[in-house]
C-alpha cells in the first residue's frame, strides 16, 4: 500500500524497527535515519551497509523474535540510548547518503586513485 504521509509516521516515532528477511538497497532504512531515529533491524547484509551496529542501529537475526522483543525493551527503556543513536542516524545519514557527503566520498576515493601514496 503507498502511504503519502511516510515522514509525519516517522516524525512521530521513536524507534524505527525494520524485520525484513530480505532487502535490495533499503530505502525506508535510509529514511528513518534522515528522520533521525534510532535503529532495530534484521541482521542482514544490506541493512549493515546503511546502519551502523550499536552506533545508531541494533540488530537481531532473520526470524528471531525473542532477540527482537529484547532489543526493543533495551531501547524502549534508555531513553539516553534512543538519543544517542538517533543523532548517529542523523550523521550517518548526512555523511553517506546525502549529495554533499557522496561527492566528499567521491572526491576522496579519485584523490586515492590518482595519487595512492
Amino acid at each position: 500500500m503507498h502511504r503519502d504521509d511516510v515522514d509525519s509516521l516517522l516524525a512521530a516515532s521513536d524507534v524505527f524497527i525494520f524485520p525484513s528477511r530480505f532487502e535490495g538497497l533499503p530505502g525506508a532504512l535510509i529514511e528513518a535515519e534522515a528522520a533521525g531515529l534510532p535503529v532495530i533491524c534484521s541482521d542482514i547484509e544490506n541493512n549493515r551497509e546503511v546502519a551502523k551496529e550499536n552506533k545508531n542501529a541494533l540488530y537481531f537475526k532473520v526470524n528471531d523474535a525473542k532477540t527482537l522483543a529484547k532489543q526493543m525493551n533495551k531501547i524502549i527503556l534508555d531513553s539516553e540510548m534512543r538519543t544517542t543513536m538517533g543523532r548517529e542516524s542523523l550523521l550517518i545519514h548526512k555523511n553517506k547518503f546525502q549529495l554533499e557527503g557522496v561527492h566528499q566520498m567521491m572526491v576522496g576515493l579519485l584523490n586515492k586513485i590518482i595519487s595512492p601514496s
